[in-house]
């Protein structure tokens, strides 16, 4: 199966709500890298996952991942190794 943020809106506007929430888990556990992550949290089509614990375990993953990998581009921009 593919996976796609855009897929678990399409969930969670059907009603959904766990397979639009395992759909996004999957992504997250598979590491596959979307764009989608920041939208998602505060996106009026998911509004109804808002208050779910496992969208908002989700959403935590994905924030620390993302700012975990901002450390090692901001390291990496210090030592010289990359210049942006």
């Amino acid at each position: 199966m593919k996976y796609s943020i855009p897929l678990s809106f399409i969930y969670a506007l059907l009603g959904q709500k766990e397979k639009a929430l395992k759909h996004m888990e999957e992504i997250y556990t598979n590491d596959i890298y979307n764009m989608f992550w920041d939208q998602v949290q505060n996106d009026y089509l998911l509004k109804d996952l808002y208050n779910k614990p496992e969208f908002q375990t989700i959403i935590n993953k994905a924030q620390a991942k993302r700012a975990k990998m901002r450390a090692v581009v901001r390291k990496m921009e210090k030592q010289g190794k990359i210049d942006l």
